[in-house]
């Protein structure tokens, strides 16, 4: 039954940490839009765009290293709780 509990924990944690992503990139694109609306000349436009390209790429990064610990845990976490329970029964 922990098993089962820790794996449900696990995904939730992943969809939160994916929903934090979405929710960073829109924020982003929406600022760069409207920060593209106030260049003037093409090598502003061009700083914008590259500002979001590293904000996009590092806000993916942050959170694909997240998944990636919270899928570790995930994968050791069933392993644990059989060991647990091994532990606790008698032996006879």
């Amino acid at each position: 039954m922990r098993t089962g509990s820790s794996l449900a924990d696990g995904v939730q944690d992943i969809t939160t940490a994916w929903a934090h992503y979405a929710e960073e990139v829109m924020r982003q694109t929406s600022e760069a839009s409207r920060a593209l609306i106030g260049c003037r000349s093409l090598p502003e436009m061009f700083e914008v765009q590259s500002r979001l390209m590293r904000g996009n790429l590092q806000a993916f990064l942050d959170q694909s290293s997240k998944i990636a610990e919270i899928a570790g845990r995930m994968a050791t976490r069933p392993f644990e709780a059989l060991k647990q329970a091994s532990e606790a029964r008698p032996q006879h």
